[in-house]
């Protein structure tokens, strides 16, 4: 959108050139190239921005209606351009006949800018949200693996050290009290 804004505006700046610096022939045929070169880009980014599938049915109102409308003064600028020749290169006369359309046009490709710049911002805040979301869920599945993990180790601990140390302390006290008929059993894989 801001490039379209960009690039209509400077359309408009090469309108002006073509008024007030056609001094030569040369000079008005390259100033008129130049805008018809920046409507070129124009029509460019407008069609590159409709052809976005992301965008709201009133988003896309606007747009069409852009495009309309800019094609609507892009033949008023060429019909005042035939004028401004037809007429012995008056400016007055030329610029009579496209007085004021690109003010109107101006505001609704910064209409367009802000919508766009609304829906990014929401888009945005959603990623915001989602990351969010995403990074607690992350930190909550690592929390539970690793309290998960912590009890094994605690069992294995308790069947692999502490069951039998307590096997063996009583077989000690039985053989600290005379009873030398308990035995101790260990179970290895070594």
């Amino acid at each position: 959108g801001r490039l379209a804004l960009s690039l209509f505006k400077t359309q408009v700046q090469e309108w002006k050139n073509v008024l007030i610096r056609s001094k030569s022939v040369a000079e008005r045929n390259k100033y008129w190239q130049r805008f018809l070169n920046s409507e070129n880009e124009v029509k460019g980014v407008l069609e590159s921005i409709a052809q976005s599938e992301r965008h709201s049915t009133t988003l896309k109102t606007l747009i069409a209606k852009i495009r309309k409308d800019y094609g609507d003064a892009t033949q008023k600028y060429k019909a005042g351009y035939d004028i401004f020749l037809s007429s012995g290169l008056n400016i007055e006369t030329a610029d009579q006949h496209v007085k004021g359309i690109d003010r109107a046009l101006s505001e609704s490709l910064q209409d367009l800018v802000q919508k766009i710049d609304e829906g990014v911002d929401a888009d945005f805040a959603n990623l915001q949200t989602f990351s969010s979301r995403t990074s607690y869920t992350v930190s909550l599945i690592s929390m539970l693996t690793a309290v998960v993990g912590v009890a094994f180790v605690l069992l294995y601990i308790q069947k692999v050290i502490v069951r039998p140390i307590g096997d063996l302390n009583e077989v000690l006290k039985a053989i600290a009290e005379g009873d030398y008929t308990k035995n101790i059993s260990h179970n290895s894989n070594d």
